[in-house]
């Protein structure tokens, strides 16, 4: 008898899965529609409105999903990808806060500062570097702490596979400078070559000794905690 039982169950289930269920209201087809313009997923209006994944995404194919949706559906897809967007958002937000409007010739002294004590030569007021904006922010520190434009002078790093041409017209158009402040080339050999597009470019001060010792004592004075707290 119990093998008979389930026999009966097997092939009502068999019955039932060959057997066309019947198609759902208008009413729910409408609620199907809605749900995805609105960025619900096939699955999530599937359990919502308690019918198959497969009739949920029959009705939703070629509904149009509207602009929040998308973001719904994007920030279920790929939260990291959402998390990560939200993470910038905020950090832009801090950083307009702390600055503020445009830095102050303090605030680019001490950046210059900052980059000289990280990137420079200590024996000389020397700096090279293959970003242009780095490279630029340096320059414009130099300036304010009242650097001469003809004491600045520069010099061209490039590999093989560049034209120096092109690269002393980028960055004598980029920094702002004239023919008379490049002083010389540097041909190299590098793994760099194809990371480093506008090469490398060496900003030098000539007759430096009272700037380089500014830049020092700044470093010095930062060090020490005398201009903290």
């Amino acid at each position: 008898m119990h093998y008979l039982i389930e026999l009966v169950k097997s092939l009502g289930r068999l019955y039932n899965s060959l057997v066309p269920k019947a198609s759902i209201s208008k009413e729910k087809v409408s609620q199907v529609i809605s749900l995805r313009k609105s960025g619900f997923s096939i699955k999530q209006i599937a359990k919502s409105l308690s019918i198959g994944v497969g009739t949920s995404s029959k009705y939703c194919e070629g509904v149009v999903v509207s602009s929040q949706g998308i973001k719904k559906l994007e920030s279920r897809r790929f939260p990291s990808k959402v998390k990560s967007l939200e993470h910038k958002m905020l950090a832009e937000k801090v950083a307009e806060d702390l600055l503020g409007g445009k830095l102050s010739s303090r605030d680019l002294i001490l950046i210059s500062s900052a980059l000289y004590w990280g990137e420079g030569t200590k024996r000389e007021l020397n700096l090279i570097n293959g970003d242009p904006k780095l490279t630029k922010v340096f320059l414009l520190g130099l300036i304010e702490l009242g650097v001469p434009l003809p004491s600045i002078k520069i010099s061209i790093r490039y590999y093989s596979n560049q034209d120096k041409n092109v690269l002393t017209k980028f960055w004598l158009s980029y920094l702002g400078l004239a023919e008379s402040n490049l002083v010389g080339y540097e041909m190299v050999k590098s793994s760099y070559e194809d990371k480093l597009v506008h090469g490398m470019c060496r900003i030098r001060v000539a007759k430096s000794s009272v700037f380089h010792k500014t830049l020092l004592s700044i470093i010095s004075k930062i060090t020490s905690g005398s201009s903290i707290g």
